[in-house]
């Protein structure tokens, strides 16, 4: 067994929970005004100040379908809203909200010490009563947003019972949109929205000598009354706009009465994401546009058309949300959030060019948010897939992954904005799509081969890299083979990281059989332990057979085993995990499970295969249903 060393084992300690979270409030979401928990006998600390998101700058929150704090699970499911107080690996319903005909994709929430927003998309495909939970909530292909502020259970005095939260309902928002991005300021409260709004709109046309002006108007139901809002044309050099495209920006602050909300909008390219940091409210837009270009002439003339694509990243005034200013990144694409960095006097953004000049860091002022300088060609024929930036003794990085031909890791010194400098890469076989550096080591996962695509990953790869000096090198990686599907490579609030653990659900194909599963791995001693596989499917001897399942009957009277379609095996695939007091918690849709989690001397962990407790949170009465009958055929069978 390695003995552990005080540097790398405290390589993942507090930074990669704390150092990127929120700044902690005297006064936690769960509703205890006491210091956090002491220290367990297994030496893993309860205190989670992001709820378990792995937050990109310090005091923003960003939503997640499960927030955890301290001994409170909140989570957002297909049938409502749950909140369950745990107490070594045991539940206990505190408070729920039931939608009463509709199933909807969770998408997002937010919790305060009195507050809960939920966030979630509805679509017709999994709308009514008697409809499962589909894959459709791994995809953004809702119809409309929704937006409900409740009270926090824990924030209501003498409740003896499970609290109906649809009794404490203190807002509610709902717009036609086909995209949502949102942050939160943990100490103002102030958490902003921004919604895709693709619904065909009146609109009015204003000329005058400098510019043409067009000026919409989008509806919304704000606490079950219709209401409209002006949206105008505010990103300059679009010169043809889509009469269905508009991005609705909405804020309502989370420390005060929930009654109405401030909200504005523009025209423009679709929203790509939203980054927020303490000075700054930056939307990312990809707008795509085609240009037709002639060539030859008489018989042999002809024409082809040449996509483009142009970034925009504009500043919002926080009070008015209203475009302050913006820069367009002429045929760039900036691919997401992680992208962005402001360090308070330079805001830093990497993008892609589109012309196959490779890779480029841009530094923009962050008072004028005009340009500085910028860093072109760090990968020639490359494309941006991973970005993450840091500050160390008086100097910042930034980390780029790209990927076309061949797949470097690059380290570039962003310090002086006049002087960036590509210090060193590592070329590596497939390429990271999360990076999280901490100090002089970095942590990634991604895809393990060149080959490998989005639907069909195959292979990936967790990997930690020495950084020190101008230098990145392998320390150690660890592999998943015959990977079928993995949330974690495309959104990073899927990895669950505790210090010197983390994890992150899979399916993956063995033998014609679909696995689903947790898999759980722990930094130590600069390398990389495997400390096991945790699954809502079946129990540990099938380990995750998606096809086969080990079900409680209804009645109490025992277990059994049958085969589900895979329209029901995604209400019982894994989806997030938490850690608290000694005991891992694992949810999808429909269950949450508790194992139980031992560290020896050495300080390797060890995850009880099983279940202290497992429990269906959701999607009762069609389960039961389906379970009866299945039951009653294996049975009949027997």
């Amino acid at each position: 067994m390695k003995s552990t060393k005080i540097l790398t084992v405290l390589l993942l300690l507090v930074v990669m929970v704390f150092a990127l979270s929120l700044s902690a409030c005297a006064e936690k979401p769960g509703g205890s005004t006491s210091p956090s928990p002491n220290e367990p006998d297994n030496g893993l600390p309860n205190y989670d100040s992001t709820g378990g998101t792995l937050t990109q700058e310090q005091n923003i929150d960003e939503g997640d379908i499960v927030k955890m704090y301290d001994d409170v699970i909140y989570k957002l499911q297909s049938d409502g809203v749950v909140v369950y107080r745990v107490n070594q690996g045991t539940f206990s319903l505190i408070g729920q909200y039931t939608f009463s005909s509709e199933r909807h994709i969770p998408i997002e929430m937010y919790v305060t010490t009195d507050k809960i927003v939920a966030i979630y998309g509805a679509t017709n495909t999994i709308s009514g009563g008697s409809k499962s939970y589909l894959n459709n909530f791994k995809q953004q292909d809702y119809t409309r947003a929704l937006v409900s502020v409740f009270k926090n259970p824990t924030a209501i005095n003498d409740a003896q019972e499970p609290i109906d939260l649809s009794q404490y309902l203190l807002y509610n928002f709902e717009i036609q949109a086909t995209y949502i991005a949102s942050r939160s300021y943990v100490d103002s409260g102030e958490t902003y929205f921004a919604f895709s709004y693709t619904s065909p709109f009146e609109y009015t046309t204003t000329d005058d000598v400098i510019s043409t002006q067009k000026t919409g108007k989008v509806s919304f139901k704000e606490n079950g009354t219709q209401k409209t809002v002006e949206c105008a044309s505010q990103i300059e050099g679009i010169d043809e706009l889509n009469d269905k495209t508009i991005t609705l920006f909405m804020r309502i602050n989370l420390k005060e009465t929930i009654d109405n909300c401030t909200i504005g909008g523009l025209f423009g390219a679709t929203l790509q994401d939203i980054y927020m940091s303490e000075t700054s409210i930056i939307p990312i837009f990809n707008y795509q546009y085609v240009e037709r270009v002639s060539s030859g002439g008489g018989c042999y003339g002809y024409s082809y058309s040449i996509s483009y694509s142009d970034a925009y990243c504009l500043k919002l005034n926080p009070e008015t949300l209203k475009v302050v200013d913006g820069v367009c990144l002429k045929e760039y694409t900036v691919y997401d959030r992680r992208a962005i960095k402001d360090f308070g006097d330079v805001i830093y953004i990497t993008a892609t060019k589109q012309n196959r000049t490779g890779s480029t860091v841009i530094a923009l002022s962050g008072q004028t948010f005009s340009y500085l300088n910028k860093l072109e060609s760090i990968a020639p024929n490359e494309n941006v897939k991973s970005v993450a930036y840091e500050e160390v003794d008086g100097k910042r990085y930034c980390y780029v992954t790209t990927f076309r031909q061949t797949d470097p890791l690059f380290k570039v010194d962003v310090t002086n904005p006049y002087a960036m400098q590509s210090l060193g890469y590592l070329k590596i076989t497939g390429y990271s799509t999360f990076m999280l550096p901490v100090g002089n080591r970095l942590l990634t996962i991604g895809y393990a081969d060149d080959d490998a695509s989005e639907f069909y990953p195959s292979r990936m790869r967790v990997a930690i890299y020495n950084t020190e000096g101008d230098s990145v090198l392998p320390l150690d990686e660890r592999f998943i083979d015959d990977v079928i599907y993995c949330e974690a490579l495309t959104d990073p609030r899927v990895i669950a990281v505790h210090q010197t653990v983390f994890a992150f659900a899979c399916v993956t194909k063995q033998d014609g059989e679909y696995y689903q599963g947790l898999y759980i791995f722990q930094v130590i001693d600069d390398s990389i332990e495997f400390a096991g596989m945790l699954t809502n499917l079946g129990n540990e001897q099938d380990k995750g057979l998606v096809e086969n399942y080990m079900v409680p009957m209804p009645d109490d009277s025992g277990t059994a085993v049958f085969s589900l379609s895979a329209e029901y095996s995604y209400a019982f695939s894994i989806t997030r995990a938490r850690y608290y007091d000694g005991y891992v918690y694992t949810m999808s849709d429909a269950i949450i499970t508790s194992h139980k989690v031992s560290v020896d001397q050495n300080g390797l962990i060890t995850v009880d295969q099983t279940p202290t407790e497992k429990i269906y949170t959701a999607l009762k009465t069609d389960y039961e249903q389906i379970f009866k009958a299945k039951i009653e055929q294996h049975q009949n069978n027997n």
